[in-house]
């Protein structure tokens, strides 16, 4: 299994970003694909304000304690004693960080930025739920769904890893992934962006790099997937499906 993250924990702290344009479609388009939203609901989403995190940047020690990721990949990750760190979950644009009221196992963990990320402190929606949630159903229950797929997709997690070989594993989170970039529009075609390393891959799936390379490189022989700098084509879905039963449980 790989080592640790080629991130830095010394990063920047992070600045406000004046524009907007981040904010309203990816967090309206996420909100909305978990539960309708009202008018009301879609004024406190507007509001949320953008700021600029450094890759390596930890959100869990930052005086913002609630987060709606607009732009850039994080990861919650359980640390070891001797320095080695494994990634649990991937958090992709539109997903959200400690919004709803009921915790669980996954708030614990630590969360760090994998690439450069555009992030808003969400609490604003934290407050308008807790202070008048009989006028944000909208919000209240898209929190309570994003908590939901979060939680599924940390099993999925579990089977891949304990149950799926190495093309399995690969072709089982590439469609995962595309499919919750869907719901944000972030899947352009058959393709979207892949912004982290092969080294942060292997990490979330358990593989050693060499293992993970020669994957990548059976898949690209397959013509089931195209690969470029940053960016990834999924060519032929239906085959990747198959060889990984996807999806394992319900998802969004």
């Amino acid at each position: 299994m790989p080592g640790g993250l080629p991130v830095s924990l010394h990063a920047l702290p992070p600045k406000t970003q004046p524009s907007t344009a981040f904010a309203r479609p990816v967090s309206l388009k996420r909100f909305g694909a978990l539960a309708p939203l009202s008018l009301v609901d879609e004024v406190v989403v507007r509001r949320l304000k953008p700021r600029t995190l450094a890759s390596g940047y930890s959100l869990t020690d930052s005086e913002v304690s609630a987060w709606v990721i607009l732009d850039g990949w994080c990861a919650r990750v359980r640390n070891l004693p001797d320095g080695r760190r494994q990634i649990i979950h991937l958090l992709l644009p539109g997903d959200s960080v400690n919004l709803c009221a009921e915790r669980w196992a996954g708030d614990d963990l630590p969360i760090v930025a994998l690439t450069p990320v555009i992030a808003a402190d969400a609490e604003p929606i934290r407050s308008a739920i807790k202070q008048n949630p009989s006028s944000h159903q909208g919000l209240v229950s898209a929190c309570e769904r994003a908590t939901w797929c979060e939680q599924i997709y940390c099993l999925n997690g579990i089977v891949r890893l304990g149950q799926q070989n190495a093309y399995e594993r690969l072709a089982h989170l590439l469609l995962e992934v595309r499919e919750r970039l869907t719901t944000v529009d972030l899947v352009n075609g058959s393709g979207f962006q892949l912004p982290v390393t092969q080294d942060i891959i292997a990490n979330a799936l358990g593989l050693s790099l060499v293992h993970l390379s020669r994957t990548l490189r059976q898949m690209r022989g397959e013509g089931v997937i195209a690969l470029r700098p940053g960016h990834i084509d999924i060519l032929k879905p239906d085959v990747l499906a198959k060889a990984a039963s996807f999806p394992h449980a319900a998802s969004f």
